[in-house]
């Protein structure tokens, strides 16, 4: 995928979301932790696939990031927030993908505490490092949660 392309910011090219896309915006209060979840297959979990919640060889990061719905333009381009996770290679050489593998394709981030209330996009992505030193390079894994935040003593005035 051309990382460049705005196919990049909602699994599209190759990878297109199913139509209709879903409405539904998840209350989630400040401070609260979110847990995304991937499988090989939408029926994958738990049915022995060796390749599920990914191909072992899809080593790499996982990384969590936040937009305000104020930063997301109707063309479909997100300005980032700012990012509130992130899970690289650690000293013993384990990847996040690694650690999400093992957590049967969970992976766990907290919603900032100071967070304003407001509607908010949580873009959760794996990025696969096996193909990266050629054209089209990694191959990001990507999922997105709509969500309003519902701590308002916390929005500026």
């Amino acid at each position: 995928m051309d990382v460049t392309s705005n196919d990049v910011i909602c699994n599209g090219g190759i990878n297109p979301y199913h139509q209709p896309l879903s409405t539904t915006v998840i209350p989630i209060p400040a401070g609260a932790q979110v847990t995304a979840e991937w499988h090989h297959t939408l029926t994958s979990a738990n049915t022995g696939d060796t390749s599920d919640p990914i191909d072992p060889s899809h080593k790499g990061p996982v990384l969590a990031y936040l937009y305000a719905e104020s930063l997301i333009s109707r063309d479909k381009t997100l300005t980032p927030f700012s990012m509130k996770g992130k899970d690289g290679l650690d000293s013993s050489g384990k990847w996040g993908v690694d650690r999400l593998i093992a957590n049967k394709g969970k992976v766990t981030f907290t919603i900032p505490n100071c967070i304003a209330a407001g509607q908010y996009l949580l873009r959760v992505e794996l990025i696969a490092l096996h193909a990266a030193q050629t054209y089209p390079g990694a191959q990001l894994y990507v999922r997105q949660i709509p969500w309003h935040s519902i701590k308002p003593q916390l929005m500026k005035t």
